[in-house]
This record gives structure tokens, sequence and C-alpha cells, in this order.
């Protein structure tokens, strides 16, 4: 039995020929059924119809995707979702209906499709954690995942849903994740901003590694249960710009999608060390104007993704420049430490393309999910009508080398950044505490978390593939 795609649309005429004789008749009438007659086993009814061939059941797909099948009163359904090229996915499961006068030959027909599926689906997943950020964005979270909840129902996927009350409670929530818990979950899906899938990566990752380093009794178990759980953004925050980059779209309908699909890729982490702490970051380390204008944005929370603009304007009018050291390694092949040292009004580490409403091409130009490098932007001193020239070629072009004679882009796969005085020296004494209060010093953004503290230092590092989440990456 072979179930095809055929441009996009379900293609039922090769079965014909392979179906019971008492289903080809059917085909030709239509009645309403009844559904009192048990189905026969799946297995019986492949081998029925599939008499000394070859099994196809992993070839049961709908436009190469997974499908759903079950039999009504009205006939035979098959529920499946085709995406369209550069355009969200629909926000409705098409289907294909057929109908027959034979009650037992539909019940083949679904009992044989539905082990197709279920087959080809075996990455799918069952059971799922949902950490909900009910204050995200314009405090639509809620509202967006109740959304989406019934295409995981169609799905057959269980949810437990837990929902956030303070901020990095769900970096609590995943950092305390207990093996019998990772057992019983195929991953873990954050609705909400960027922030909340910040946060519960970074507890994952924390965990991972103290259970790696751990010599207790399970600790390898739960380490490898961490190592292998997938993650999912489904976006109700203000910038989203995770879900926009793995998925090309801010669709929650999108997102949720590639969920159920059980859609997986690799995506490349930041891990960043500072004097007192380590974190991660998936999209950018920023120090400069984005740290200046996400920390003072933080006060305008409630005029929503506005804000950004608004402290984005005054901070381009104030136009200010870091004096700082950075050291590099190059991403191809490099093996040794460049230095650079200079006054920037921004410094980036972008990890991945960073696309959003605002960058549709992305913040680089030619950034990947999992290619093991970074991005080294770095914009020099400069007029705010420079800066803001650059802000908008960024925003239609997205960053690439050359493209700006004030603006650096390199490849690289660690980084070392040393903010200085205005004088040149560093702006830390020995004990680590800034000489001067006030000085001109910025602070770093890591996804929309700020580093705050007087030493500013860093040095961060790409980890290659360190997550798995719910994503095929952007289709072309």
């Amino acid at each position: 039995m072979a179930l095809v795609a055929h441009h996009k649309h379900l293609s039922l005429e090769l079965l014909l020929d392979q179906a019971p004789p008492s289903a080809v008749a059917a085909s030709s009438g239509s009645r309403t059924l009844s559904r009192s007659r048990r189905a026969r086993s799946s297995t019986d009814v492949v081998l029925a119809m599939e008499e000394g061939q070859p099994r196809q059941e992993a070839a049961l797909r709908v436009d190469g995707r997974p499908a759903s099948v079950r039999l009504t009163s009205d006939g035979l359904t098959i529920e499946f979702a085709a995406g369209r090229r550069r355009c969200p996915w629909p926000s409705a499961a098409p289907s294909s209906s057929s109908e027959t006068s034979s009650e037992g030959a539909a019940e083949d027909w679904a009992a044989a499709i539905g082990a197709g599926i279920e087959a080809a689906a075996a990455g799918r997943p069952k059971s799922l954690l949902v950490l909900l950020n009910p204050n995200a964005g314009a405090r639509q979270g809620r509202r967006v995942f109740q959304r989406v909840v019934p295409l995981f129902k169609a799905a057959g996927i269980r949810l437990t849903v837990k929902e956030t009350k303070r901020p990095a409670h769900a970096h609590v929530m995943a950092a305390g994740l207990t093996a019998e818990q990772l057992r019983a979950i195929d991953g873990i899906v954050c609705v909400g901003g960027d922030g909340i899938f910040h946060e519960t990566f970074n507890g994952i990752l924390e965990a991972r590694a103290a259970a790696a380093a751990s010599s207790e009794p399970g600790a390898a178990e739960l380490a490898a249960l961490l190592g292998g759980l997938r993650l999912a953004h489904i976006p109700a925050g203000s910038t989203d710009a995770v879900a926009c980059t793995l998925h090309g779209s801010r669709s929650p309908w999108t997102a949720a999608m590639h969920v159920c699909l059980g859609d997986s890729c690799p995506l490349d982490v930041l891990r960043v060390d500072t004097a007192s702490t380590t974190k991660f970051a998936s999209c950018i380390a920023a120090y400069g104007f984005l740290a200046d204008v996400t920390s003072a944005a933080e006060a305008y929370r409630f005029l929503g993704p506005v804000r950004y603009d608004l402290v984005g304007a005054a901070k381009l009018l104030a136009s200010r420049a870091y004096p700082a050291r950075i050291r590099y390694i190059e991403g191809e092949g490099g093996e040794e430490w460049r230095e650079l040292e200079g006054e920037f009004c921004s410094i980036m580490c972008i990890v991945m393309p960073c696309r959003s409403d605002k960058t549709k091409k992305g913040m680089v130009r030619y950034g990947h999910l999992c290619d093991g490098r970074l991005k080294l932007v770095l914009v020099s001193k400069c007029s705010p009508l420079q800066y803001l020239r650059f802000l908008v070629h960024m925003s239609r072009h997205g960053c690439a080398p050359g493209a700006l004679k004030y603006v650096t882009v390199l490849d690289a796969v660690a980084v070392q950044v040393e903010p200085l005085g205005g004088t040149g020296q560093a702006a830390l004494g020995g004990d680590g505490h800034q000489q001067r209060p006030g000085g001109n010093v910025s602070c770093w953004n890591l996804d929309g978390e700020l580093l705050r503290g007087p030493d500013q230092r860093i040095a961060a590092e790409v980890h290659p593939g360190l997550l798995r989440v719910f994503s095929r990456g952007v289709e072309q």
C-alpha cells in the first residue's frame, strides 16, 4: 500500500490497484456508515493488502508530512497540513474525505492508513511540558496559547501546562526537572517572548552541566535525558526573534505545527563567561547601543513594543561610544587570537540570523542556525546620522562585510571583550570594582537579559549544536 503526495494534495489513485476488491467497488458509491463493526488490526489489514510486497507504511505522507486519519459517519477523513512557500502555515488543517458504501472497506482503509502514518511519524512528540508566560508582550500569552491548543489535541499530544509567576521562574522550573519528569515528556514548549525561551534553555544547560560533572547515581542518565530534550518557541512576545528565525514567521500556528510534526534541528549556543557567572545566548550578546536601549526600556514596559522605538530614538540622539579592547579567533580555521582596540557604539556577537519584524532578512545577512560560528559586528564611533544609517541598512539588508566603512563584520568562534576607561586605561581596578563611578561603560544584553554589575569583561565561545529545537530551519 502506498499513499503519496502529489502537488501538495492527497493522491489516492495508487491505492486502488492494491486495495481490497470491496474497497475498489465501494469507491463509486456513497452512503452513511455505521461504526458498530470492529475494525481489524492494522497489521492484518496491511498484510492482506500487500501480500507478497514490501511494506511501505513509512511512505504514507501528505506533501512529505505526516497526516492523521479518522473514520466518521460521513466517511474516511484524512487531515494534514501543507506549508505555503514563503508564507506562514495556514491556521486550519485541510482534510480530504472519501465516501464508501462498504463498512468493512472503510475500516480497512482507516486502519491501514493509520498504521502507515504512525510508522512515518516516529519522531512526533506524544507528551510535552508547556511553560507559559501570561505577561509576555501585551499580556497575550494565554490567548495565543489557546489558539494552538486544538492543534495539539488533533495531533494526540498530551500537554502539561505551567505558568511563570515571576522573572527567571522558567529557569528555575527547567533546571529543577527530575529524571522521572523528563522520561515522561518529549520536549518543552515555551510560550511567550524570547525571554522565556532564553530562561528555559539556560536552566536546561545549567542542570545538564551540573549532572555531567556529578558522580552521584543517576546523574549520567539525567544528563543524557537533558541532552536529548527538544525545545520549541511559540511566539507571544514583543520581538519573537527566536521563532521568527527558526520558522521564518511569527505565526504561533506555524511554530506549533513544527512541534506537532516532530521537526528537529540543532542550534548553536553562545557560552558567555563573566567574572562571576556563566550564561548562554542563542541569538545575540550585545554591548553598547542595544543594551542601553533594553536597559532604559524596562521602565516603560507598559507601552508594549513601541517602547523600544521611543527609547531607541533618545539613545540615538545621545550617540555614545564606549572604549573597548576586543580579542577574537577567526571562524575559518583560525587558531591565533587577533586584537582590536577603539571606541565603539555597538559590539555585537550574533549567533543566529535574528530575524524579526524589524529585520526581515536577519541582523546578519549570512547567519546560520548551526554552523559553529558567530558574526562579530563592530560599529565604530560615529555620528547619530551614521548610526541611523547603520540601523536602516541592518533592518533592510542585514549586516555584511564591506557594506559600511565604519562597520566591521567578522566570522569568529570565540571573542573576549574588555571595556576600557575614557583615557584608554582599564575601567576596572585590581579588586574588580569600577574605578570611576558613572564612567564610560555600558552593559551586556544576552537575548534580552541584562548582565549588570561593575565588571563587564566577558569571554564568549560558540558551542555548535548544543541545543535541539522543533524546527526544520527557514524554508526557501
